[in-house]
C-alpha cells in the first residue's frame, strides 16, 4: 500500500535556514525579519516553529543569546561601570616638532536610575511596582453634617 500524498504544496522551509535565523535572531532580527529574509510570510515563519522543532529550537537559542547580551548591557548601565580609553595630546616639544602624547584615562560611567527602576520593577515586582495591594479591615462612621443654625460662630 502507498502512502497518501501529503496535501497542499510543498513546503520551502530547508535545514540550512536554522544556522541562518538563529544568526539573525542573534543580531536581534522578529519573525516579520525572517519572513522577508526567507521571502515568506509571518504565518509560514509560525508554521516552520510548529512543524520543524529544529528550526524553533534554533530560533529560541539565537534569541536566548541576543536577550542576555541586551539583559547584561542593562544590568551594566544599572550599576554604572568604568572603562579605559586613550586621550591624545598633540603639540610642540621643545625642539618645535609636532609631537603626539598618549595617556590612559579611567573613566566612570555612573549608574542610570531608569535602568535601575526598570530592572526592579520587573525582578522584584512586588515590593517596587507602582500599585500597591493593602488588604486589612476599614471602619468608617459617616455622620450627617451639622445643620447651619448648629454651626458655632467663633469669629465674635
Amino acid at each position: 500500500m502507498t502512502k497518501p500524498k501529503p496535501k497542499g504544496r510543498p513546503s520551502n522551509y530547508r535545514e540550512e535556514y536554522n544556522e541562518l535565523a538563529a544568526a539573525m535572531c542573534r543580531d536581534g532580527a522578529v519573525d516579520k525579519d525572517l519572513g522577508k529574509a526567507f521571502g515568506v510570510s509571518v504565518e509560514t515563519i509560525s508554521r516552520w516553529k510548529r512543524n520543524y522543532p529544529e528550526f524553533l529550537a534554533a530560533l529560541r537559542e539565537g534569541k536566548d543569546k541576543a536577550d542576555y547580551k541586551v539583559e547584561c548591557a542593562l544590568y551594566k548601565r544599572a550599576l554604572g561601570y568604568e572603562f579605559a580609553e586613550v586621550d591624545e595630546l598633540t603639540g610642540k616639544d621643545k625642539d618645535g616638532k609636532l609631537s603626539v602624547r598618549r595617556r590612559k584615562i579611567t573613566k566612570h560611567i555612573p549608574g542610570e536610575v531608569v535602568a535601575m527602576i526598570f530592572w526592579l520593577k520587573n525582578r522584584k515586582s512586588k515590593e517596587w511596582r507602582d500599585k500597591h495591594d493593602v488588604e486589612g479591615e476599614l471602619n468608617i462612621v459617616i455622620k450627617p453634617a451639622p445643620k447651619p443654625d448648629e454651626l458655632n460662630d467663633e469669629s465674635d
